[in-house]
């Protein structure tokens, strides 16, 4: 939802630069008329009727597209160039799931290839060491193992549990909605923990698991209105993604029509101290390179400047003279009125916290031990 929004705001500064730049904007009628033509088409569920409304639009597509990177190069303003950052990674990730659903093997390597740069910057340095081996890998399987290769390049490489075009899964979600389910929640319940039995157990999860499944379908028991699910889920996006805009633009600093030259924080106004992070692709393949031209076996690590939500204040040697000053005033004031206390009282006094206000005006934290039975005093 934070996407769409942030596209909305992108695509209304957009159109009013076509329209300053007097861009040629035939071609944009065109485009929408076949907008509306596929989602006739999409609603009807005519599918070649989509697939040749498809092909019109894509020259269309190519010069909207053109324009728009013309439109964001022009772009100045670090914090714009930030977001618009955010968008290129967001839209990643929606083609990685897209690749995914429809089974395409190329496009799935290649938004892996796409997420390397941002996981470097990121320090999520356990998926570095791996996914460059991984895609070496895979585009070797052409000529070392072609019959693999065929049977990923088919779609292969998701699991589907119906029949349709655009319904796979991970293997580990599908493995989440169907073994692991029903192991973690039933069909291991009260089932020894040794090896052996654990490994008989194991041999039958699959059939257990199918026998779980078709006998609550019979019995209906996972049976949901999805449409109207889906239908209402839309109404509450679309709900969110209006106030999202709304609280942009009457709250906070709109991104793309930001003039700041310096890196800001759109919600607070504050500035930050370096404007790496608009760097963070092109310092991610630096980091990725590097070890090639040296030979090592690590990724260096990337130091990003953020913009810290609040700079610490250090505190005066006056001050800490003055905190300590008090600190040790309260010890010595609590000792001298507990020093005639008997010898049972003196032992209770010094099993609480002493503190500047009554116990009962807060709750202390259980973790910590607050007692001083054995604090020594010098």
């Amino acid at each position: 939802m934070v996407y769409a929004a942030t596209f909305a705001l992108h695509w209304e500064v957009f159109a009013r630069w076509l329209v300053d730049e007097e861009k040629d904007l035939e071609y944009m009628c065109v485009l929408s008329n076949n907008v509306q033509l596929l989602l006739d088409a999409l609603s009807e569920e005519d599918v070649e009727k989509a697939t040749s409304v498809c092909a019109d639009a894509t020259d269309q597509l190519k010069k909207l597209s053109c324009l728009m990177a013309e439109f964001d190069e022009a772009r100045t303003s670090p914090t714009t160039k930030l977001w618009l950052m955010y968008m290129d990674m967001v839209m990643i990730l929606r083609r990685f799931i897209h690749a995914q659903r429809a089974g395409l093997w190329e496009e799935h390597l290649a938004e892996v290839e796409k997420m390397l740069p941002y996981l470097v910057a990121a320090g999520h340095y356990k998926y570095v060491s791996c996914l460059p081996h991984y895609l070496e890998a895979m585009r070797s399987l052409l000529p070392l193992a072609p019959n693999i290769y065929r049977e990923l390049k088919d779609g292969k490489f998701t699991v589907r549990q119906t029949e349709g075009w655009f319904n796979g899964v991970w293997t580990d979600m599908a493995l989440e909605k169907t073994y692991n389910r029903d192991a973690k929640t039933k069909l291991f319940t009260g089932i020894s923990q040794q090896p052996a039995a654990m490994e008989k157990y194991r041999k039958a999860l699959p059939v257990r698991t199918a026998v779980s499944e078709h006998t609550k379908a019979m019995a209906h028991l996972d049976a949901d209105d999805t449409k109207h699910h889906k239908d209402s889920q839309g109404a509450k996006e679309a709900e969110g993604v209006r106030e999202i805009t709304d609280v942009i633009n009457s709250q906070m600093i709109n991104p793309f029509t930001c003039e700041e030259q310096g890196l800001i924080n759109n919600s607070t106004g504050q500035k930050a101290t370096s404007a790496d992070l608009i760097f963070t692709p092109e310092k991610g393949l630096e980091a990725l390179a590097a070890p090639r031209r040296t030979d090592s076996q690590k990724v260096t690590k990337i130091k990003l400047s953020t913009i810290a939500a609040k700079p610490k204040k250090s505190m005066s040697m006056a001050f800490k003279a003055k905190k300590v000053y008090e600190e040790e005033n309260a010890v010595v004031r609590n000792l001298y009125f507990v020093q005639d206390l008997e010898e049972d009282r003196n032992m209770d006094m010094f099993g609480h916290e002493w503190t500047s206000c009554p116990a009962s005006l807060f709750e202390p934290d259980l973790s910590i031990s607050h007692s001083l039975q054995h604090t020594r005093f010098h």
